[in-house]
């Protein structure tokens, strides 16, 4: 018991939760609403906004917040979040197309009378579009002040 009051007191962790949490929720409100959501999409990547982008941007700024922005966990925090924004605009999006190019050359081949190139469909949601990651970014900003200031 005195694990999990550690664990929920630890407002790096539940602000970088939050930011996670948060996402995701928006997310699925936004593709309820498009009329897009389907039960698979909560195993995917990708989407608007980031999760990892409000994830990371939460840690960060959480970490800034409760134990200065001088200190050496907030510089390790910043350089993770730049790491992995990075990691979600470029390889990971690159990831995507490239699932998206391979499953019309596979659907093409099929059509074709040819042998697939694979079974299956390749991910076609992995990474993130700028607005998607900066959208994520104001998720975690927002999750930090909420958890690491209002809600101490």
């Amino acid at each position: 018991m005195e694990l999990l009051l550690k664990l929920w007191n630890n407002r790096v962790l539940i602000s970088a939760a939050g930011g996670w949490l948060f996402a995701q929720a928006i997310k699925i409100s936004i593709e309820i609403a498009k009329g897009e959501f389907t039960p698979a999409r909560l195993a995917e990547g990708g989407g608007m906004p980031s999760g990892h982008s409000s994830t990371v941007t939460a840690l960060a700024l959480s970490c800034g917040l409760t134990q200065g922005f001088d200190s050496a966990v907030f510089a390790v925090a910043v350089f993770f979040a730049v790491v992995v924004i990075f990691d979600a605009t470029h390889v990971r999006y690159a990831a995507g197309e490239n699932g998206k190019a391979l499953n019309r050359l596979n659907e093409e081949r099929k059509r074709e009378g040819k042998e697939p190139l694979f079974s299956g469909t390749m991910p076609e949601k992995l990474g993130h579009t700028v607005p998607e990651v900066l959208a994520g970014m104001a998720v975690g900003i927002f999750a930090a002040v909420l958890f690491s200031v209002w809600i101490p």
